[in-house]
């Protein structure tokens, strides 16, 4: 996990990132994972227009580094420029649909296989016997159908990549049935229904990216954004889609979105700690609806089909009470937390964005070092600023090396 920032005004946008990341390969079939507080997270898209593009989860797509795939995009890009922001994104899922060079076909396959194989396993080690497997996997296999359909992905470029699979998801499936051979009997096909399923639809596998291109075409001048999911090569084609859209109009206040282990930032916004809020809502019906149901079994002269009766209106009432309740604290908190901080980010300098931006990740830093679970920020802070007049330009950016030895850097950079 990661935790991410972007502040949006008229000016500009501020974009901030830790450097924690969790890094993971495969060995046997079996990922192994770790954990490093140097990654880079946060990239200029092209050295001559004003966008760039940040990424959190996973830094790797069809098992190469994400970071290698933009810089080298950035280079085929070069002085080329968009007249909107949302015509870099499509360009460069453009750049990597059908780039073999990239990503191989075979190491595609097996990669998908291996998201197979994350959904598999957690449901055959929950289940008794082969007719509870075979149950469950017909439930997660209902579950991901209702989901909306991919769009980037048609019907017939799926179905072939299934059957090109098939020798494949069969080596997966004796893998995971190793030890209970009879599982594999009967239940072949539900798992290729399972991995078509997955991947047509717009389903988040473990492996998901997620990214976001942030900046001005040359006929924007306002800013905006546009948020992505990525989770593999699928028929040789990204696998993605759009989950949020952000631009200013004229008359738009600021905004700060937080991206990936966003909860301190929202409680820091919204005035109350998001998970808190959940399961106070939660407990607060609980307890209520107790309560009248306590005082309705204690009513002298009204027969069970009567209090029966009673429980369902009350339980209908309460329900629509604490809807109101919700709306109004909805209110609240957006008329003395939420507003007034848009209201201050609007009016922010472009010198002050990035700071602020820097701020909310080291917020969230101390509340998780201080935590007692698992530290999942850490590591130095990248912060840019996008400005239309200015370009982009890092404000804090670390290197893994001494940049006052290594001038050539520079130099390639800007050659």
């Amino acid at each position: 996990m990661t935790s991410e920032v972007i502040i949006i005004n008229k000016f500009g946008l501020a974009l901030a990132a830790d450097s924690a990341v969790t890094v993971e390969h495969v060995h046997n079939y079996e990922r192994i994972t770790k954990t490093y507080n140097s990654a880079n997270k946060l990239f200029s898209l092209s050295k001559h227009a004003p966008v760039g593009v940040m990424l959190y989860n996973t830094v790797t797509l069809g098992g190469l580094p994400l970071e290698t795939v933009i810089k080298n995009y950035r280079e085929q890009l070069g002085r080329r420029k968009f007249g909107r922001l949302s015509e870099y994104a499509d360009d460069f899922f453009g750049y990597l649909d059908g780039n073999s060079d990239l990503f191989p076909r075979q190491d595609t396959q097996f990669i998908t296989a291996l998201h197979l194989m994350d959904e598999l396993l957690p449901i055959l080690s929950s289940s008794t016997n082969k007719k509870d497997f075979k149950e469950k996997l017909e439930e997660r296999v209902e579950e991901i159908e209702s989901l909306d359909r991919i769009e980037c992905l048609s019907d017939s470029q799926i179905a072939s990549e299934v059957r090109a699979s098939r020798s494949l998801l069969d080596d997966i499936s004796n893998h995971i049935f190793r030890d209970r051979k009879s599982y594999a009997t009967g239940t072949k096909s539900l798992v290729q229904k399972l991995y078509k399923t997955m991947f047509s639809r717009k389903y988040k596998t473990s492996g998901y990216t997620g990214l976001v291109f942030a900046g001005f075409g040359e006929r924007d001048f306002l800013p905006s954004l546009s948020h992505y999911y990525v989770d593999c090569i699928f028929a040789d084609k990204v696998r993605r889609w759009e989950i949020e859209e952000h631009s200013l109009s004229n008359t738009s206040q600021g905004q700060v979105i937080p991206l990936a282990d966003s909860e301190v930032m929202e409680t820091l916004l919204n005035g109350m700690n998001p998970q808190y809020e959940k399961e106070a809502n939660s407990q607060t019906l609980t307890v209520l609806a107790k309560s009248i149901q306590t005082i309705i079994e204690q009513l002298p002269h009204a027969d069970e089909a009567e209090k029966e009766k009673l429980k369902k209106a009350s339980i209908k009432a309460l329900i629509a009470g604490l809807d109101s309740y919700r709306e109004a604290m909805k209110d609240y908190k957006d008329q003395h937390y939420s507003r007034p901080i848009r209201q201050a980010i609007a009016a922010l300098p472009i010198a002050e964005l990035g700071s602020v931006a820097e701020t909310l990740i080291n917020v969230s830093h101390i509340h998780k070092r201080v935590n007692p679970q698992f530290e999942t920020v850490g590591g130095p802070v990248d912060v840019a600023v996008i400005s239309k007049g200015d370009g982009f330009v890092w404000v804090k950016r670390k290197h893994y090396f001494d940049a006052s030895i290594n001038p050539t850097f520079a130099l390639k950079y800007l050659g």
